[in-house]
Order: structure tokens, then sequence, then C-alpha cells
């Protein structure tokens, strides 16, 4: 799994993230990697506007998942959801 890989590599502090990232990504038109796809992820995480926004949509759309259906969710799949969701 290129995520196990990437989290169990060592880290260097001095190293910018977003230029890490960015020389991961996938060259256009170039076949779609696992690496590649991870890096995107990064970006979009790294990237992403600091706004309320974002909270607000979370409170609206979260009812949503919390149905009579599904009440009995765990906390962390609920959060899975919402963050595979919101992406």
């Amino acid at each position: 799994d290129v995520l196990e890989a990437y989290l169990s590599s060592p880290t260097d502090a001095d190293t910018d993230p977003i230029k890490y990232w960015v020389s991961c990504v996938d060259k256009p038109g170039a076949k779609v990697t696992p690496q590649g796809a991870l890096a995107q992820m990064g970006l979009d995480f790294l990237t992403a506007p600091a706004t309320s926004t974002d909270v607000e949509w979370l409170f609206s759309h979260g009812g949503a998942q919390v149905s009579k259906r599904c009440h009995n969710l765990l906390f962390e799949t609920l959060h899975r959801l919402m963050v595979l969701w919101s992406w």
C-alpha cells in the first residue's frame, strides 16, 4: 500500500511539503499511478483554503449521514465518510 510505505518512510524536517508532493504528481497525459494519486491528495490537503465554509458544510451534510438507519455508526466511521465525501 502506497500510503503505508509513505507513512513508514523517514522524514526530513527541512523538506517543503508542497514542493515534495508537486515532484510526485503524475505528468499530464501519463498513466495515473498510486503515488501520483497520493501526491494529489496531499496537495489537496495542504492547499485547502482556511475558511469556515467547510465547517458549515460539514454540519449541514453531517446530518444527512446520521439517519435513523445509521445512528449507530462509530465516530471514526462517520469521520472517514465525511472526509471521503468532501474530497
